[in-house]
């Protein structure tokens, strides 16, 4: 008898290495938006959708470092108009003369003009991280202080309308040079605001290039996964419940199978072993827990659980063959899955690249997690809080008194398996760097080659998935359910279809 276990294709995405040097702070910026590629899985920006070309990456590296010419180019260029307005004006007052109000306003921008090239060139200087700087409030307030000098220096030279040192009367007696006297004296009052302007555009990154392109970039999306196929997984329960709203309720009751399916289990089982004793892997028979159902009553969510093991998640939800076969949901071990989902206190999602010593997903981008096993029972009660803490302990190193309590967001299922999965979030108080400085990929049992990290940001969930083709279904759920969490239904439904174009299917797991 033919069987085929499940394994998606085994061709991982070319990603930007992770710092494994935890001494090194590392950063490489996308020359869109400046996100920090460091870490990314996708041959595209995460934020903005860049394509990322390794070429032109490297140029943009190079001219970001502390040493850039053109950064200290700048700099000096600052120091320049610093120093020759500061003479200009030196050389007007020490002419002795009285003061007016119009002097005072020509005086005012000189001297606006002057902070503003000194806060540019102490930004540029200070400024370690990415050549050109990005734009934000300090080059929202250069460019309004130099539109502001601009405008006081033209009111101050306004007085050369009616004063020349040696007025020139025409036929009608008017005043002739009066204009020529006003264009010059606005010319020095505002040229050093124009200055400032003409380094600030050199300094700062235009916003417009980055915005205009991901407009462009927004609408490509990979047929793969997104527009023209419905979602990937199917949703049971989304709400928002604490561990003391999740009851557990058991039964001592493991799985029946048809007598017509057994042979497909044992037939899967065994190929399963083959694999594992040929790629020098160990595969046992551990027990698991199984869900039954689950249903919300009175503000609570209700699971009714009881064993399987792993033979039999491995010969039904693992196995293809068994998929084909005429029989309902309830006929599969549905070994209880459990996805965590930590955010860090920089704000960052927290996934897993897979390595290859798991048996399926191998490659591909997961949640934090795992499965339901005999040690999370107690007599009649299952700690679900306990085996995500666990999970967190093992393959993140986070401890329970560096996460915040966990609430249990959605129970999804990934259609491709058909293995349900509770789907966990919790506010670490560690940042995305300490996380990374801890993980270790070599840790017996990790399950993660390195870590990949999504800003949790609505704008960012969307790019993210759409780049990311190995991103697991359930991987997929955690995000938009998180999202769902976070910033409402109305975000979650816009989301699935601009992402599926239809809303995930919702499944009844009632008994």
């Amino acid at each position: 008898m033919s069987t085929a276990i499940f394994q998606p294709p085994n061709n991982p995405p070319k990603h930007i290495p992770t710092n494994t040097t935890p001494d090194m702070d590392i950063e490489l910026h996308c020359p869109d938006c400046h996100y920090n590629l460091i870490g990314t899985t996708s041959d595209r920006c995460p934020s903005c959708g860049w394509e990322i070309d390794a070429d032109e990456l490297a140029d943009f590296f190079t001219a970001t470092s502390a040493g850039s010419p053109k950064r200290w180019a700048l700099v000096a260029g600052n120091l320049a108009c610093i120093a020759v307005t500061l003479l200009g004006t030196y050389a007007m007052l020490s002419a002795g003369n009285k003061l007016s109000l119009l002097d005072a306003c020509m005086l005012l921008s000189v001297m606006l003009a002057v902070a503003g090239h000194l806060w540019l060139g102490v930004s540029a200087a200070a400024s370690r991280s990415y050549w050109p700087m990005r734009q934000g409030e300090a080059s929202a307030i250069i460019t309004f202080m130099a539109g502001v000098s601009i405008v006081l220096g033209i009111v101050g030279a306004t007085q050369g309308l009616g004063f020349a040192p040696t007025p020139l009367i025409n036929d009608e007696g008017l005043q002739v040079n009066g204009p020529l006297e006003f264009v010059l004296i606005a010319i020095f009052c505002t040229l050093p605001a124009w200055t400032l302007l003409i380094l600030r555009f050199i300094a700062y990154r235009p916003a417009r290039r980055s915005m205009s392109h991901r407009l462009v970039k927004k609408p490509i999306v990979p047929t793969n996964i997104l527009t023209g196929s419905s979602a990937p997984f199917t949703i049971a329960l989304l709400g928002n419940y604490a561990p003391a709203q999740i009851k557990c309720h058991w039964q001592d009751a493991p799985p029946i199978f048809p007598s017509s399916t057994v042979e497909h289990i044992t037939s899967a089982w065994d190929a399963a072993q083959r694999q594992a004793h040929n790629n020098q892997r160990q595969l046992f028979n551990g027990d698991l827990i199984r869900l039954i159902a689950a249903k919300v009553h009175c503000d609570a969510l209700h699971l009714t659980l009881s064993p399987t093991c792993y033979r039999d998640f491995v010969g039904t939800n693992l196995n293809r063959t068994y998929h084909d076969l005429p029989i309902e949901q309830k006929v599969f071990a549905n070994a209880l899955g459990m996805s965590v989902v930590p955010v860090t206190t920089d704000g960052f999602i927290v996934l897993g690249l897979r390595n290859d010593t798991v048996i399926y997903h191998a490659g591909w981008i997961h949640t934090i997690g795992g499965m339901l096993e005999d040690i999370d029972r107690t007599e009649k009660q299952v700690a679900i809080v306990g085996c995500a803490l666990r999970e967190l302990s093992e393959e993140l190193l986070v401890k329970e008194n560096e996460c915040q309590p966990l609430d249990m967001i959605a129970l999804a299922c990934d259609t491709s398996l058909l293995q349900p999965e509770l789907i966990l979030t919790t506010q670490l108080s560690l940042t995305r760097r300490e996380l990374e400085n801890r993980f270790d990929a070599s840790l017996v049992g990790q399950e993660h080659s390195q870590l990949v990290f999504v800003h949790d940001s609505p704008d960012e969930i969307i790019p993210f998935i759409s780049r990311s083709p190995q991103l697991t279904p359930l991987a997929q759920a955690a995000l938009l359910t998180l999202g769902y969490h976070d910033w409402g239904q109305e975000w979650y439904e816009q989301t699935s279809l601009l992402l599926y174009d239809s809303l995930p299917q919702r499944v009844d797991w009632r008994e």
